[in-house]
Parts: structure tokens; sequence; C-alpha cells
């Protein structure tokens, strides 16, 4: 017989050392229960929502930008297939 830890078989981990999805969601449960009841849970909120918004404005910004490039690169595309 193996001798597992009581934590490996209660995290749902397998051999290879790979969650489970029962162990993968209970462990994101668990971590979100102990945010929410953390007295820094108003800062990691505010950090995350302003990560998010962060990476959505980039995002936007680079879809803005590649359309204003377009008829330049447009441009050169006609040229090579030109000449």
């Amino acid at each position: 017989m193996t001798t597992e830890s009581l934590s490996e078989r209660t995290s749902g981990a397998t051999r290879a050392g790979v969650p489970t999805k029962d162990g993968l969601f209970s462990e994101i449960a668990r971590m979100a229960s102990v945010i929410w009841r953390s007295s820094e849970r108003n800062q990691l909120l505010m950090l995350g929502t302003g990560l998010v918004s962060v990476v959505a404005g980039t995002a936007y910004m680079q879809i803005r930008l590649n359309a204003w490039n377009q008829p330049f690169y447009d441009a050169l595309t006609r040229k090579s297939h030109s000449g």
C-alpha cells in the first residue's frame, strides 16, 4: 500500500501531482472563502478590478491602433504585389 498523506487525499490530487477537477474547484472555493474573510478583502478586490481594467484597456487600444495602421499596411501589401 502507498502512504498518502491526509492532505493529498483530501485535496483531490492524483499520483502525478495534478489536481482533479473536484480538487481544483474545492481549492478555488477555499481560497475565495479565505479572501472573503480577510481584512484586506477590499484592497484585493480593488487591485483585481484595476488589473482587469488595465488589461481590457490595453487590448482595446491595441485593436484601435491596428485599425489605424491598416491603410498603411494594406498599401504596403498592394505595392509588394504590383512590383
